[in-house]
């Protein structure tokens, strides 16, 4: 079995930390935007506010940050994998996987956002339901109570949304660099052979097992996890279960077969 950590993982890691500021940033942005209306309506009623979260969080912005990663990073990797193989004009092909990967990202973005939206409606009404009865513990009027809600809602969403932002660009970074170096190693005119690089922190056991593992471009790398088997054709495939997904920090390498 390859080494983790290899110098080849290392190489591939730096190439992606650049675009991982950004996109935490942009998620956390998204993350925030989520329930603006629902900390605007605190003080219209909150006896009616955590009923009314699903209707207030918005879903519209979060879908941006999902498509422009995956156009903007794994148009890059995609053209870095391709210029790796093959000479070619390097702003027609970035244009080119450009445009694939932003409709994938579409695709990424429609599967993602319920669930990440879901999530923020429980957390946005957990917050609100600990604050209400905390203040009615307190034995606070409707005027004070509904001014503890305004104080702090914003402040305790705000802790967990920082680390799921993070943790969301981690993972959609990690689906983008590799599909886009999947995609462009497919579009060759010859045969390539791909290879599943472990590193990162905390290494899943599974991904342990295949790393170094190297398949043609069409075969699929088998994980042998705690929920199961499943087949994924990167790591990062959107194929694979959550339990393979999230946080993984794997990356696809590519080589012309011999």
């Amino acid at each position: 079995m390859a080494q983790l950590n290899s110098r080849q993982w290392q190489i591939i890691n730096r190439k992606r930390s650049r675009f991982f500021r950004k996109y935490s940033r942009a998620f956390a942005i998204a993350l925030g935007k989520q329930i603006e209306r629902v900390e605007k309506n605190i003080l219209i009623d909150f006896n009616t506010i955590v009923d009314r979260v699903p209707e207030l969080v918005n879903t519209q912005d979060l879908h941006e940050p999902y498509v422009n990663l995956y156009k903007e990073a794994g148009g890059w990797f995609a053209l870095d994998t391709y210029k790796g193989l093959f000479k070619q004009d390097e702003q027609m092909m970035l244009s080119v996987y450009e445009q694939s990967l932003e409709e994938y990202g579409k695709f990424i973005a429609a599967q993602r956002v319920t669930e990440v939206t879901q999530t923020s409606i429980n957390e946005a009404r957990r917050i609100l339901k600990s604050i209400i009865a905390e203040s009615l513990d307190e034995g606070f009027g409707v005027e004070k109570t509904a001014t503890n809600i305004k104080k702090r809602f914003g402040v305790e969403y705000g802790k967990n949304q920082r680390w799921r932002a993070k943790r969301i660009a981690q993972t959609e970074l990690i689906g983008a660099s590799n599909q886009g170096a999947f995609e462009a190693a497919r579009s060759v005119d010859f045969p390539v052979v791909k290879q599943w690089l472990a590193g990162g922190p905390n290494v899943r056991d599974s991904h342990a097992k295949v790393n170094g593992t190297r398949l043609k471009m069409d075969e699929k790398f088998v994980l042998y996890g705690p929920k199961g088997v499943s087949h994924g054709l990167h790591p990062g495939d959107p194929e694979l279960p959550a339990s393979e997904l999230v946080n993984c920090h794997c990356a696809l390498s590519t080589r012309p077969a011999k």
